[in-house]
C-alpha cells in the first residue's frame, strides 16, 4: 500500500481515521487526551466507515503513511428526525497546509444530492474552509462552545453585580419534575414553529417525542434541569444532561436554555446560567458544552470563557457569517 497521496474507503482503516480525530482534538485543553478517549474515537471512526462503505463516499489524503485530511458523504436518515440528510464529515490536521488544500479542492469537486439537507459538524480550529464550504451552499448554522464550570461560575458573578429575578417578572423558578414534561415540550414547539433558525429540526414531531422521553428520564434521577412557572403555566426551561464519564471530555453536561417569548430580552438568561453553573459546581462537573446561534448567548459565552470547539452548518442557512462574529473573525 502507498504510503502517500489519495486513497479510497477501502484502503482507510479505523486507526488512521481515529488518530486524524485525536489530531484535531488535541489542540483542545480540556480534551482528556487518553486510552479512555482513543478507543472511543475508534469505535467512531470503525462505525463511520462501515457506514460510508455501504451508503456514502469517502477519501482521505496521506502523507509518510499518516492520514492527513478526510473527507466523506452520506445519506442516512437519523433517529428521531423526520427527514433523510446527507451528512458531510470532514477532518484534517490543524497544522498542515497540503491536507487543507487538497481539501478545500475535494469540497469544491463533492456532487451533492440538493433535494436533501447537507449537514456538516466542523472543528472549531477549521474557519478557513468556510468560504470554500459557502462556495458549495453550505453555511453556519450555531456553534458549538465548552469551558470550565468553576472558571465560568467566577466569571459570571465578577461580571454582573446585579441580577434580574425571576420574581420580579412574576415567574417561579422550581427544579423539574415530571408534570412539567408536557409543558417544556409544548414551548419547545412553540418557539421553534416561530423561531426555526434557531434549531431547524425543534419543531419535529418525532425530536419533540424524543425530547419528551429524554425530560421524562431525566425527572427519575438526580437532574440539573428547571423550570418557569407562570402560576402553573410552564413559560420556560433551562439546565442539563450530566454524562459521568464522557469518553472525549470526561464528566461534563450539555446545557440549553429556552424561555416564552414574552420573556426573552429581559436579562434572565444571564440568571438562568448562573443557577446552571451554580448547580454544576456544587455536583463536580468541571466542565459544561452547550450549541446555539443566539447572539445574548455567545456574548455572555465570552465574558464566561467558553470556547468554540466545533461549527455546526447545513445547505439551508439563515444567518450570514457576521452574525457569528463573538467568535469568528
Amino acid at each position: 500500500m502507498k504510503s502517500q497521496g489519495v486513497r479510497g474507503i477501502l484502503n482507510i482503516t479505523p486507526e488512521h481515521l481515529a488518530q486524524l480525530m485525536a489530531a484535531e482534538l488535541k489542540p483542545y485543553e480540556l480534551f482528556r487526551n487518553d486510552a479512555h478517549a482513543m478507543d472511543a474515537l475508534r469505535l467512531k471512526a470503525a462505525s463511520h466507515l462501515k457506514d460510508v462503505q455501504h451508503r456514502g463516499t469517502a477519501k482521505a489524503y496521506f502523507k509518510k503513511g499518516i492520514c492527513e485530511a478526510f473527507v466523506s458523504t452520506l445519506k442516512y436518515q437519523p433517529l428521531h428526525f423526520d427527514s433523510v440528510l446527507e451528512a458531510l464529515n470532514i477532518y484534517v490536521r490543524p497544522d498542515d497546509l497540503a491536507a487543507f488544500a487538497w481539501l478545500e479542492e475535494q469540497i469544491k469537486m463533492l456532487k451533492l444530492d440538493t433535494s436533501l439537507l447537507q449537514i456538516l459538524t466542523l472543528n472549531g480550529l477549521h474557519t478557513s474552509l468556510l468560504p470554500t464550504l459557502n462556495y458549495k451552499g453550505i453555511g453556519i448554522d450555531a456553534v458549538d462552545l465548552i469551558a470550565d464550570s468553576n472558571y465560568s461560575l467566577n466569571q459570571i458573578l465578577r461580571q454582573y453585580k446585579s441580577w434580574p429575578t425571576f420574581e420580579e417578572h412574576g415567574l417561579e423558578c422550581v427544579p423539574m419534575q415530571l408534570k412539567h414534561v408536557d409543558g417544556i415540550v409544548k414551548i419547545r414547539r412553540r418557539t421553534y414553529r416561530e423561531l426555526p433558525e434557531y434549531c431547524w429540526f425543534g419543531s419535529q414531531e418525532s425530536h419533540l417525542c424524543q425530547y419528551g422521553k429524554r425530560m421524562k428520564t431525566a425527572t427519575q434521577k438526580k437532574h440539573l434541569w428547571w423550570v418557569l412557572l407562570d402560576k402553573e403555566n410552564v413559560v420556560g426551561n433551562f439546565g442539563g444532561d450530566v454524562v459521568t464519564d464522557d469518553p472525549i471530555w470526561g464528566p461534563c453536561a450539555n446545557v440549553e436554555v429556552l424561555f416564552a417569548p414574552q420573556y426573552r430580552g429581559k436579562g434572565l438568561m444571564k440568571t438562568a446560567y448562573r443557577i446552571m453553573l451554580e448547580g454544576l459546581v456544587a455536583k463536580k462537573i468541571p466542565l459544561y458544552t452547550g450549541t446555539t446561534a443566539q447572539k445574548p448567548v455567545m456574548k455572555l459565552g465570552r465574558l464566561t470563557g467558553r470556547q468554540m470547539f466545533r461549527i455546526q452548518l447545513h445547505s439551508r442557512p439563515v444567518f450570514e457569517k457576521q452574525h457569528f462574529q463573538t467568535y469568528l473573525p
